[in-house]
Formats: C-alpha cells, structure tokens, sequence
C-alpha cells in the first residue's frame, strides 16, 4: 500500500496572461436579437467570478442575470429585451483568471434588437502610459451650454491602444 497526496499537479510555466475571449453566441453585430436571447461569452481559461460582476455594464434598461461558470460569462434578460434597441455591453479588463491575471484588452459587444445597427468607431493610441495601469477613456459631447454629457467609454488594451 502506498499513500497520495491529493492537491493541484506542479511544474509547469507560471501563468502569467489573463482570460482571452474565445467565442461570443450570438455573435457580435447580431441583428433582430430575439426576446428572451441569452449572451454567452467563453473564454481561454476559468474565471475568477469575484471579478466578473463590477468589469461588465450593460447600456440596456433591462433587468439582466449574469452568471460565471468556469470558462463562461451567460448574459440573461430577465425581462424581455426592448424592441428597436442597440444593446451595447462592456466587459473591462478587470474581469481576471484565478491567479489574478486581467485580460489584455477591454471586449465591447453590441447588438441590436432590430434590423439596423449603427458601425461607429473611434480608435488611437495613448502615449507615454505606464502598462501596469488600467486607463479608462470617454467619448463626451459637448453642447454649447459648457456642459459635457458622456455617451461611452472604454479602456486601453495593454498596448495602450483604444
């Protein structure tokens, strides 16, 4: 008889990079999502769920249930998504594996409920920024009345790139 110690296997390289996104269902630009439609979003390696709840905003007015299981964030309407709506959802870098390692680059997912989709983008790069940091950014308009109002914002990846 011989005896085993039970706990994690050693050796290896050290993980050092975070979550990377694998598959996204429905995919991104999904036009005429469905109701009831649920989001799952996979990625590379088991989520640390502390992380996940605070890293995603959801522009929509719906109710949403998000639920973190291993490899996998489920996106689920409560209340049925509204009709003629762009659905815009932000997962920032914060959302981290078990051994506290973020993604490189924040993930912004959109949809629309109907059969139109708006394709904007705004791109750049920040220079002379310190890549241990998470830098966030905003889109603003500006109205002749001095006040600001901000419409979206976003992080750097960790090239400091947006």
């Amino acid at each position: 008889m011989g005896c085993a110690a039970i706990g994690p296997a050693g050796g290896g390289p050290e993980d050092k990079n975070g979550p990377s996104l694998i598959n996204i269902n429905p995919s991104i630009g999904s036009l005429n999502l469905p109701p009831n439609q649920k989001i799952n979003i996979s990625f590379s390696e088991p989520l640390d769920p502390n992380s996940v709840q605070a890293a995603i905003q959801i522009n929509s007015d719906n109710k949403t249930d998000i639920i973190t299981r291993k490899n996998s964030i489920i996106i689920s309407p409560i209340e049925p998504w509204k009709n003629e709506k762009i659905i815009r959802i932000n997962l920032d870098r914060n959302i981290r594996d078990y051994q506290g390692n973020s993604m490189e680059s924040p993930i912004d997912i959109i949809f629309s409920t109907s059969s139109e989709l708006y394709n904007g983008k705004i791109s750049g790069q920040l220079v002379n920024y310190d890549n241990k940091n998470i830098y966030e950014l905003g889109l603003f308009k500006y109205s002749r009345k001095d006040s600001l109002k901000l419409l979206f914002k976003t992080q750097l990846n960790n090239l400091g790139e947006f």
